[in-house]
């Protein structure tokens, strides 16, 4: 018989049994790569995640014969179901063993929260905001997991399915391989760009005079760009400062880039990591000293990139920004000798983000979905 406890917030040892479950889940598997263990159980308390301004959330822990078999979370993130004028609670951090009775008990827990809580519909996996980890894969799980991404076992959605869900949104994820050239027409179009328009990438040497002169104009853009997805919300201003700290950890100045107007306005951005996936896998979510220096290296020399995110406001996706910083973050990307890069997940609606790849060598290797059910 299956079981499940609602973690109270108090209870730090149950949090860090709960955060760290599918680290313990996969810990075999060659394609995982963990959560940080300190940053799971940061998420469940309201002093250091700053989403709870806008977001209700309760954790779930389930046990068969004495033992843990699977963790969930439910949030109601409010400004997102104000946006989209719907009553929804969010599945996140959705993990199991390949058991139905125990996602059955999972997912009734978050419906049975939902209801109390006044919503009529489940959807996920998501998390507190459209920055956070989303989705579940359900092709390619021969390949590894970016550090941005969920890695899941193959036998997740059929549970799912059999527990009255279905299939709600799908991502595509690729793997970029680096040409030497870029095509002809990228280098036209940003040419024009640039005459025509008057669009610049601008050159900065230093990460924190980058950060203090055009991330909170990066952060405008973003919200502007990415408004039209779905799940997607206004990045608060508690958000920014949060993103900024951790941004600072791992970025590599040459892969954030913005396009500016002659005015100075922000109006295409780019951000790309080194391989967190190289650095993380196989530390069982632990950020030890080796972890650390092994970072530091990948953000010094990067080996392969993961993109975050990429977008132009509307009107200047038309107009040549994104080709500027293709060729901009291109060049870089061959002085440092980088072969290849990956997408992370790219919603299969988001025609323009699609044919942003085209121009160049692309294998999509990932698909992941969410999935969605009536509950009212």
């Amino acid at each position: 018989m299956v079981t499940v406890k609602t973690l109270d917030v108090k209870d730090k040892k149950l949090f860090k049994i709960w955060a760290d479950f599918p680290n313990k889940l996969y810990k075999d598997n060659p394609h995982y790569v963990p959560y940080l263990l300190s940053d799971e159980v940061n998420l469940t308390n309201p002093k250091k995640n700053v989403a709870f301004h806008e977001c209700d959330a309760r954790y779930f822990l389930a046990y068969k014969d004495g033992k843990v078999v699977g963790r969930v979370a439910g949030i109601i993130q409010r400004t997102s179901n104000a946006k989209e004028n719907v009553k929804r609670v969010r599945l996140s951090r959705l993990d199991f063993v390949d058991d139905l009775e125990v996602v059955q008990a999972l997912t009734k827990a978050v419906e049975d929260f939902g209801k109390e809580m006044g919503m009529d519909t489940v959807h996920g996996p998501y998390g507190f905001n459209d920055l956070d980890r989303e989705g579940m894969r359900s092709e390619g799980f021969d390949r590894d997991a970016t550090f941005a991404t969920n890695y899941n076992h193959s036998y997740y959605l059929p549970l799912l399915e059999k527990c009255g869900y279905r299939v709600e949104n799908v991502w595509h994820e690729y793997k970029i391989h680096v040409p030497q050239v870029l095509p002809e027409k990228v280098l036209r179009v940003a040419d024009i760009a640039e005459k025509r328009y008057g669009l610049y990438v601008p050159e900065e040497k230093n990460l924190n005079v980058f950060i203090k002169k055009y991330l909170t104009q990066l952060f405008d853009a973003y919200d502007k760009a990415y408004s039209v997805l779905p799940a997607t919300i206004p990045i608060t201003p508690a958000m920014r400062v949060q993103l900024k700290n951790q941004f600072k950890l791992v970025i590599n100045k040459d892969y954030v880039a913005v396009v500016l107007t002659p005015e100075k306005e922000v109006v295409a951005f780019a951000l790309a990591f080194p391989s967190l996936t190289k650095v993380f896998k196989g530390t069982g979510g632990r950020l030890s000293l080796k972890t650390i220096l092994r970072l530091l290296k990948e953000k010094k020399h990067p080996t392969e990139l993961e993109f975050a995110i990429i977008g132009a406001i509307p009107g200047y996706d038309t107009k040549g920004a994104a080709a500027l910083l293709l060729k901009n973050i291109h060049a870089k990307m061959l002085k440092d000798g980088i072969k290849t890069a990956e997408s992370n997940p790219e919603l299969t609606t988001n025609v323009k983000m699609q044919s942003l790849w085209n121009v160049f060598e692309t294998e999509q290797h990932k698909k992941d979905v969410t999935v969605i059910k009536e509950i009212g």
